[in-house]
């Protein structure tokens, strides 16, 4: 059976308000249900209403982690794909669209 954790991660912008339910988590995860039956094992772990998302993790042991975010939760969220890829080896890190970050070079100063 395939597992997969959806993972709403928690706030790190105190802020900027942020407690909506993971609706977008739920409708994933019923559909991946309806599609794939017996085939799936679901979890949603949600860092806004406070449950340990490394420990519901770690315990579950997901092939698959799905990490939504919004601009509250997206430096938590970067956190939290980094932590997956060091700590659940052969995790498939998936994610949803993550704002595009500004790199610079070192000695050009041009941004990408």
């Amino acid at each position: 059976m395939l597992k997969i954790a959806l993972i709403n991660p928690k706030r790190t912008n105190k802020n900027i308000s942020s407690a909506a339910p993971p609706f977008n988590l739920a409708v994933l995860a019923a559909y991946l249900r309806a599609r794939l039956k017996d085939a799936v094992e679901i979890k949603i772990i949600d860092g806004l209403a406070g449950q340990d998302i490394e420990q519901g993790i770690l315990d579950f042991k997901p092939a698959i982690v799905g990490i939504t975010s919004t601009t509250p939760t997206i430096k938590e969220a970067y956190r939290l794909a980094g932590w997956v890829k060091n700590n659940l080896t052969g995790a498939l890190v998936v994610t949803g669209s993550f704002p595009r970050r500004k790199r610079r070079y070192k000695k050009s100063n041009k941004a990408l």
